[in-house]
């Protein structure tokens, strides 16, 4: 149902089953209105920086909704959001919801993909017994997530609670896969922690699902928990193409210009390649789901320090380097006493032949800043070798590093099972020069 720019879902049931549309992907202003056989209430308008505040204040806690299904017990309430852009459609329960037991359940559709959302909260134990048949009657693929309240060594627990056997035994029987890790995320007022909170998909799915829990608890005795669903990317990837025939024919002209300055030979050659690159953008859609389930290459949407997020690209960026700096220990130069012996191995010029073995075991991995590629090298005639060579002795003779061969693109990649919004779950990988490893490996 749509009231103006606000999209909700009429519930006959109590506030604890509502569903809740939420504004646009891309949120200029928030109305909010939710509604059940109680009445309707409306959230007001807020700007996005302020939504997650406005959401926690006056539906978490269920102030301003209605307060007198709960003045028998504190918690509880299940509410699911779905963004404006995609279709949702509540699976209505036949269940008797009680005091020990809530349910949510939606479909969703994203272009040709179904699937259902299923929210569980049991304060005291959730017994799979009663809704076994509701769960097992939904033949699209499946995310549960709820508040289980359930111990087992299955998720990392030191001993067996009431229900957690058979939930277990129906995990595997129904070919379910079980998300979490070892990972707590509930924090005791004496300061115990267990993990009562799990996410549980169809198997189906599994390899595209990523879950993780947050390190913040929003001022819960919960840590959030980040569920991320690949199939639901529609992000473009951008691709560079480069244009080897150009970029060949105009470093021809370099090769063979004696007046080109050699010192500046590798800029003028990244130069070259740069100016012959165009950018293909092709949509997810197009690739396998193997592709899809192997992509590292996603944006950093949060990072959290100092009890702040920082969502600004540059910002990262520099919070990236300077915590991958620190970790980079310093060493001081060994001194070097050189004694120039012409009949010494280490002083005789480079051979042809180092630089064709050097070529030939390079790899064909990502190019550094420089865009020069293994590719490049390996179509250079013996000519082009030779003006390399003689490059590559130069530098060697002068004790020069050109400051290109000084500058690395740094990833920084998430580690497996860690929370993305911390800067310690990164580890960095360096696409430095293919000149400087191709001059490198010529001492190898």
């Amino acid at each position: 149902m749509e009231t103006g720019f606000s999209k909700f879902f009429r519930s006959s049931l109590r506030d604890a089953e509502i569903i809740l549309r939420a504004g646009q992907r891309i949120i200029s202003e928030i109305n909010i209105l939710v509604e059940n056989s109680q009445g309707s209430s409306q959230i007001p308008k807020s700007n996005p920086q302020l939504l997650n505040a406005e959401i926690k204040k006056k539906i978490a806690r269920h102030e301003n909704i209605k307060k007198k299904d709960r003045e028998d017990r504190s918690g509880g309430g299940l509410l699911i959001a779905v963004p404006s852009n995609i279709s949702a459609q509540q699976i209505p329960i036949q269940i008797q919801q009680t005091r020990e037991l809530e349910i949510l359940a939606i479909k969703i559709y994203v272009r040709n993909i179904s699937f259902y959302i299923v929210n569980i909260y049991a304060p005291r134990g959730f017994n799979i017994i009663l809704i076994k048949s509701f769960l097992e009657s939904l033949m699209a693929p499946m995310i549960i997530f709820g508040d289980f309240n359930l111990h087992h060594p299955m998720w990392g627990s030191d001993h067996i609670s009431r229900y957690s056997d058979e939930f277990v035994e129906w995990i595997t029987d129904s070919n379910l896969v079980l998300l979490n890790t070892t990972v707590p995320t509930y924090r005791s007022s004496a300061d115990a922690t267990s993990l009562l909170d799990l996410t549980v998909c169809s198997s189906s799915i599994s390899g595209y699902c990523n879950s993780y829990v947050l390190d913040c608890s929003f001022e819960s005795d919960h840590s959030p928990i980040i569920t991320e669903l690949s199939l639901l990317n529609s992000n473009k990837r951008i691709f560079k193409k480069v244009n080897w025939q150009a970029v060949m024919t105009q470093t021809h002209f370099i090769f063979n210009n004696p007046e080109v300055d050699s010192e500046n030979l590798s800029d003028k050659i990244s130069h070259v390649i740069a100016n012959n690159i165009r950018e293909i953008k092709v949509s997810n859609r197009s690739f396998p789901p193997w592709w899809n389930i192997t992509d590292t290459d996603q944006k950093l949407n949060i990072l959290q320090l100092n009890n702040r997020f920082i969502t600004h690209p540059q910002l990262q960026a520099d919070l990236f380097a300077d915590y991958f700096a620190s970790k980079n220990a310093y060493h001081e130069p060994l001194p070097l006493d050189f004694l120039y012996d012409k009949n010494n191995l280490l002083n005789k010029p480079f051979h042809i032949l180092e630089l064709h073995s050097a070529i030939k075991n390079s790899k064909n991995t990502t190019p550094g800043a420089d865009h020069v590629t293994a590719i490049f090298f390996k179509n250079l005639d013996q000519g082009q070798r030779d003006v390399i060579l003689r490059y590559f002795q130069k530098l060697f003779d002068n004790a020069i590093v050109p400051d290109s061969w000084k500058h690395a693109i740094l990833l920084p990649i998430p580690k497996p099972c860690k929370d993305k919004t911390k800067i310690s779950s990164y580890r960095p990988i360096a696409l430095t020069s293919v000149f400087s490893k191709t001059f490198e490996r010529i001492f190898g």
